[in-house]
């Protein structure tokens, strides 16, 4: 297989001339500034809090071993925690 020479390549010409000075870069007047809404606010709170949970385990098998160990003892169950336990319910659910 014989390969011929290419054919010469012209060299790329020029449209527009190249500007002699560049100018400078000018800061506009003024400070820049950013705002934040306050729906932006409120969904970083909650992306924040939604984090924080997650790094908080479900369960915890401690304190679930330990209710349960007050609830089979026959002692434990009486009508002042029983009492407590309804009010602090209520306070959740009204809160």
């Amino acid at each position: 297989m014989m390969i011929n020479s290419l054919p010469s390549v012209e060299p790329i010409q020029r449209t527009a001339p190249i500007p002699a000075q560049v100018g400078e870069v000018r800061k506009p007047a003024g400070d820049d500034t950013i705002a934040i809404s306050a729906t932006a606010r409120e969904k970083s709170e909650i992306y924040r809090v939604m984090d924080m949970m997650a790094q908080v385990p479900d369960i915890r098998a401690d304190r679930i071993a330990e209710i349960r160990q007050k609830i089979n003892d026959p002692t434990y169950l009486n009508s002042r925690v029983l009492s407590a336990t309804a009010d602090k319910l209520i306070d959740v659910l009204l809160a």
